[in-house]
């Protein structure tokens, strides 16, 4: 559930952004209160309690999605599970240093490297056609070099 005072700041920040009120006459965010974490906080303390009640299952990996793409849940899943390795999609704004130069996600795996394109099996034996590429790259949000793998459909199968 949501900070209640964190919600009902938004809503008045919104109004009055509307309004056209200046940001410093307009009322500042309040402290997070720590009985509301947010999700980040709650997936970190849900691997935590999973690795406690589950001692005998050893995990190699943990997926997440582009909501979990931070630093912050990245390396505090790997560190809290001994350094296993964190996948999570980034978004396509992200940016990212190659060979010295910082460019866009999108950029990168649009023009720099564009991938192979190949036919895949999905779930039931259905087969399409994929675009796959991978990379290791600096993520700027991140400070440091991720290792990223890109899948996407193709256009047409879309």
């Amino acid at each position: 559930m949501p900070d209640p005072a964190i919600s009902a700041w938004k809503k008045e920040e919104e109004k009055l952004k509307k309004k056209g009120i200046p940001k410093i006459t307009r009322p500042a965010k309040p402290v997070c209160n720590p009985e509301y974490p947010k999700k980040i906080q709650l997936a970190l303390l849900l691997l935590k309690n999973f690795r406690e009640y589950h001692p005998e299952i050893s995990i190699k990996c943990v997926l997440a999605d582009a909501l979990y793409g931070s630093e912050a849940f990245m390396s505090g899943a790997s560190n809290l599970l001994g350094g296993v390795q964190v996948i999570s999609q980034l978004r396509s704004n992200q940016n990212i240093h190659h060979r010295g130069k910082k460019k866009t996600i999108k950029d990168y795996f649009n023009i720099t490297n564009k991938g192979i394109k190949c036919t895949i099996r999905v779930r039931g034996g259905k087969e399409v056609n994929a675009t796959v590429s991978s990379a290791r790259l600096k993520v700027d949000a991140h400070g440091g070099k991720r290792p990223n793998n890109l899948m996407k459909k193709d256009q047409a199968e879309a």
